[in-house]
């Protein structure tokens, strides 16, 4: 089986967050370039996801470079570094941020995983999110790490949010007006203002795009229905998008440095 095929496998799973996509991609696509595939062709790839905004972004930085002439394996090992130092920096503003004992999540992520790792919260509610459960995946890797964790239907989100501090969720795309994650988060979103609880959301400033192009079983949520936006560049209540667009624009000047 070809390293091409593997990579057009990853990049059509349907199962795992955008982070988890974006990171298995640039391995592979790495793993291809030293066995001569071409570039243009391997990066184009990429764009085969393009609601997926962390993709969509790669692809962009990645060929502006190649056509500025810079090596494809550097390019390669060059944004992977930069994307660690972003999971790295959300980790440790969400670290300092966070002081709430009991939260609400919904759905899962990478970024929700490491988070709830990272922090230790009291107790970790989290919807079973369906259609497509993906809050069972998630209730199971924290309970397999020892977090303290508790499985809900997607019924008892007024209930559950009644007794938690705040909710958290993450994003699959962050633009000037709205943020797109799994559906339900809207009706989460409208609970938590109703009952007076602060809505945090996860993301990285790899999820910014102009406008997107919403996916299945995905919704938009205004921005201004969020008490803060958790990320590598900081913790923003507003400009959030402009904010966190700055960095990538650090990121592409990193790119043709020496």
């Amino acid at each position: 089986m070809s390293v091409i095929h593997n990579l057009l496998e990853v990049l059509q799973d349907r199962s795992h967050g955008s982070l988890y996509i974006a990171k298995n991609a640039l391995r592979l696509a790495k793993l291809a370039l030293e066995r001569g595939e071409n570039p243009q062709h391997v990066f184009s790839l990429f764009k085969k996801r393009s609601e997926m905004a962390i993709l969509v972004n790669l692809e962009r930085l990645a060929s502006k470079a190649l056509s500025k002439g810079r090596d494809a394996t550097h390019i390669v090992d060059r944004l992977t570094l930069e994307l660690s130092k972003s999971e790295l920096e959300f980790l440790n503003n969400a670290r300092s941020f966070f002081k709430d004992s009991r939260v609400l999540t919904m759905s899962d992520s990478e970024q929700l995983r490491a988070l709830f790792y990272e922090v230790k919260f009291e107790r970790v509610y989290v919807l079973k999110s369906e259609p497509g459960g993906e809050g069972e995946n998630l209730h199971h890797h924290l309970s397999q790490k020892g977090v303290s964790a508790t499985l809900l239907p997607d019924l008892a989100l007024f209930h559950a949010l009644r007794k938690c501090d705040c909710a958290i969720v993450g994003s699959d795309s962050v633009t000037p007006r709205f943020f797109v994650n799994k559906l339900g988060t809207k009706t989460l979103a409208e609970l938590a203002t109703l009952l007076k609880k602060p809505l945090y959301v996860c993301t990285l400033s790899w999820k910014t795009l102009p406008r997107v192009t919403k996916k299945r079983l995905f919704e938009s949520v205004p921005n201004s229905r969020c008490a803060a936006f958790v990320s590598d560049t900081g913790v923003h209540k507003k400009d959030v998008y402009e904010k966190l667009r700055q960095r990538l624009s650090e990121v592409e000047l990193a790119l043709f440095k020496p």
